[in-house]
């Protein structure tokens, strides 16, 4: 790992210790030299721990969000990415959020 997003792509398995210990090793090297991962991995924490964890989300179904709510929040973003599929939509990279929507621009 030797830059910031290689270690945000590896963050939520860090932080469960899923990591195998060669890329846990090269983890730890680079937050000992930037203070930025440093404070994205200490706020991470903080939100894991105040959710109940990265994984528990997953196993959840939760309702969709209603559209004017998401109408509204991609408005307070700059309207990036605010398309729906019936679901929450935000932008992103493709991927999909835990209302079922996507989350990309179009």
């Amino acid at each position: 790992m030797k830059t910031c997003r290689e270690c945000v792509e590896f963050l939520c398995d860090y932080l469960e210790n899923a990591l195998p210990a060669g890329q846990r090793a090269e983890f730890d090297e680079h937050l000992s030299k930037c203070s930025c991962c440093r404070a994205f991995v200490e706020t991470y924490r903080k939100t894991m721990e105040l959710t109940g964890g990265c994984r528990e989300c997953e196993k959840k179904t939760y309702p969709p969000l209603p559209e004017d709510l998401v109408r509204a929040i991609m408005s307070a973003r700059g309207g990036c990415g605010a398309k729906s599929d019936g679901g929450a939509a935000a932008p992103g990279n493709g991927e999909r959020g835990a209302a079922g929507g996507a989350i990309g621009s179009a």
